[in-house]
C-alpha cells in the first residue's frame, strides 16, 4: 500500500509542477498583452498597492475604505513594477479622473498631483472629505459640482482657458471647506507645500477664453488673480456669491464680463483692482462686498445693472467711463461711506438715470456738476 501511494505520489507532483509553471507563463503573457509594459496600452487593472481602476490615465473607480482610514497619494505619473504595484514615474500619465469617482468617500488623506491633469469629472470629489490637491500649473477642466461640499486643501487652482465653454463647472465648489493638513499625524508622507490653505484661482493661459460657471466658486476661494491673463474672462451669474473666503478679485488685461449676482455677499472682499476693460456689470453684482473703490474710468461699458453696490459699506469713491449711460436704479444704495457722489462724465444720459443711485447714502455732502447735455 505504500509502495502504491508513492509511485502515485512521483506522478502527480511533476504534474502539479507543470501545471503550475503554466499559470505563472499565462499571466505574465496576459500582463504583457495588457500592456503594463506597453505605452499604447489599453488596460483595466486595480493595482496591488492602490485600489484605482484606470483606463488609458483615467482613474474610472476607487474601491478602497471610504471610513476616513485610507492614506493614499496618487502620483502625477507612474510606471508599473514587477510585483504589479504603481511606482512614480513618467511612463503613464494620470490626465482625467471620470465622474463620481470620490463621491462620498472620507479619506484619511488623500495626496493627488495634478501635473498632467486634463480633466476632472462631474461630482468626483462630491462630498469627500480630507482631499490635498497639487501641481496643475498646467491648467484642467474642472466639472460641474466637482468639489461641492468637499473637504479639500489647495494652494491654487488654474482654469484652463475653453473656447467659450465652461472651464470650472456648475457649483463646482459650492459649501466645500479648507482641510487643515496639521491633522495628519504623519504629514511627511504628503511633501506638503501649502502656505496659506485659502487657494487662489488663476489662469492657466495667457489669453483664450475662460468661463465660471454659475455658483462655481461660492466657497474656500480666498483669491481670484486674473491680472496677467489678456483674454476673455466671463463671470456667469452668482459665480462666488456668498463667498465668505473670498478677499482679493485682480481683474485681467482683456475683457471681463461680470454677469448678476457674482459676487453679491461676498463680505470679505475688499481688494478690488482692474487691470483691463469691463465690458459687462450685472444686477447686485458687487452688492455687500466690503470693496473701498471702484475705478471703472477706463472700461467700456455703457451700462450697468441695478443695486450694482448696494450695501458696500466701505465704499469711498467710484469713478465711471463716459460711455456708461445707462444706470439702472439703487448703484450706491446704502453705501454709509460714500461722502462725494462720482462724477457722470458722459454727455448723454439716459432718462431717470439717478433713480435713487444714492438711498441711504447717509455721510453724502456733495454732487458733481453733471456735463450731460441731453438725454437718450
Amino acid at each position: 500500500m505504500k509502495k502504491i501511494f508513492s509511485k502515485k505520489l512521483l506522478v502527480v507532483l511533476p504534474i502539479a509542477v507543470v501545471v503550475s509553471l503554466i499559470a505563472v507563463f499565462t499571466i505574465i503573457l496576459t500582463t504583457k498583452k495588457n500592456g503594463l509594459n506597453n505605452q499604447n496600452r489599453v488596460e483595466v487593472v486595480t493595482y496591488q498597492n492602490l485600489p484605482l481602476e484606470i483606463e488609458n490615465g483615467e482613474i474610472k473607480s476607487y474601491s478602497g475604505t471610504r471610513d476616513g482610514s485610507a492614506l493614499l497619494e496618487i502620483p502625477a505619473a507612474y510606471d508599473v513594477d514587477e510585483d504589479g504595484n504603481i511606482v512614480e514615474g513618467d511612463t503613464y500619465p494620470i490626465t482625467k479622473i471620470a465622474d463620481d469617482v470620490f463621491k462620498d468617500v472620507k479619506f484619511y488623506c488623500l495626496t493627488l498631483n495634478l501635473d498632467n491633469m486634463q480633466q476632472i469629472g462631474a461630482s468626483a470629489f462630491e462630498n469627500a472629505e480630507n482631499v490635498y490637491l497639487k501641481g496643475g500649473s498646467q491648467g484642467y477642466l474642472i466639472g460641474d459640482y466637482a468639489f461641492k461640499n468637499s473637504i479639500v486643501a489647495m494652494d491654487y487652482i488654474y482654469a484652463k482657458a475653453n473656447g467659450g465653454s465652461s472651464s470650472i463647472g456648475v457649483e463646482a465648489f459650492k459649501g466645500s471647506s479648507k482641510f487643515d493638513l496639521s491633522t495628519v499625524v504623519d504629514s511627511t508622507k504628503l511633501s506638503a507645500t501649502l502656505t496659506t490653505g485659502t487657494p487662489t484661482l488663476v489662469p492657466a493661459d495667457a489669453d483664450g477664453i475662460v468661463v465660471l460657471s454659475y455658483g462655481s466658486i461660492a466657497n474656500t476661494i480666498g483669491a481670484i488673480d486674473f491680472s496677467s491673463f489678456r483674454g476673455i474672462a466671463i463671470f456667469k451669474n452668482a459665480v462666488a456669491q456668498n463667498n465668505t473666503d473670498l478677499e482679493i478679485l485682480k481683474l485681467g488685461k482683456g475683457a471681463n464680463i461680470i454677469g448678476d449676482n457674482v459676487f453679491n455677499g461676498a463680505t470679505t472682499l475688499d481688494t478690488f483692482e482692474i487691470n483691463g476693460d469691463i465690458t459687462e456689470i450685472g444686477d447686485y453684482a458687487f452688492s455687500g462686498t466690503a470693496i473701498t473703490s471702484a475705478d471703472l474710468s477706463r472700461c467700456s461699458l455703457t451700462e450697468i445693472g441695478s443695486h450694482a453696490f448696494e450695501n458696500c459699506s466701505s465704499l469711498t469713491s467710484a469713478k465711471f467711463p463716459s460711455t456708461l449711460t445707462t444706470f439702472n436704479g439703487y448703484t450706491f444704495k446704502n453705501c454709509t461711506s460714500l461722502t462725494s457722489a462720482p462724477a457722470l462724465p458722459a454727455t448723454t444720459l439716459t432718462e431717470n438715470c439717478y433713480r435713487e443711485m444714492f438711498r441711504g447714502c447717509t455721510s453724502l455732502t456733495s454732487a458733481p456738476a453733471l456735463p450731460a447735455t441731453s438725454l437718450a
